[in-house]
């Protein structure tokens, strides 16, 4: 049986037809060492004023295979943090272990990839950036993942209120 996913040359070819328009206006900084690419509608002044006000919410997005380097969902991530009015974390779930589309290595198999990046090793990287933003008076989380990362929202529990309701479509 062929797995489809092992088969990523299809996906890279969607990628540059799909690809958004637009210019990402977010920055990428290090929170406890975890890359985050940030979009704060409220300021762009410099990387230190981007964070959280006291009672803040956040949106927390969590990427495909192909990472927060990937112009089209730091597109997303922008658009999410402008239309809500808040401020919006695409965390490097994979900490700089994404898949590069056009520097994949011969043979290369998704499913073996994705034995490094189970709930396991994924979900400490989440809870450093929700930590880290509770600290700063976040006080409530919405999350949304796409493809790989569609799951993850079901996967964490917000520190402030326990238990959360969490609702995941697919079209797979």
């Amino acid at each position: 049986m062929v797995n489809v996913f092992d088969h990523l040359w299809y996906f890279t070819f969607l990628l540059k037809r799909l690809a958004l328009s637009g210019k990402p206006s977010g920055r990428i900084q290090s929170i406890n060492r975890v890359n985050v690419y940030v979009e704060n509608p409220t300021s762009h002044d410099s990387p230190e004023s981007q964070s959280s006000a006291e009672g803040q919410k956040a949106i927390l997005v969590f990427p495909d295979v192909f990472g927060i380097d990937l112009i089209n969902v730091q597109l997303i991530t922008d658009k999410l943090a402008t239309d809500l009015n808040t401020p919006a974390y695409l965390v490097d779930t994979f900490a700089g272990g994404d898949i590069q589309p056009n520097k994949l290595p011969v043979g290369f198999h998704l499913t073996e990839w994705q034995k490094n990046h189970r709930p396991e090793q994924v979900l400490p990287i989440i809870e450093t950036v929700i930590k880290n933003l509770t600290a700063q008076s976040v006080e409530g989380f919405a999350a949304t993942g796409y493809c790989f990362g569609k799951h993850l929202p079901c996967c964490f529990k917000s520190p402030s209120e326990g238990d959360h309701d969490c609702v995941s479509a697919n079209q797979d």
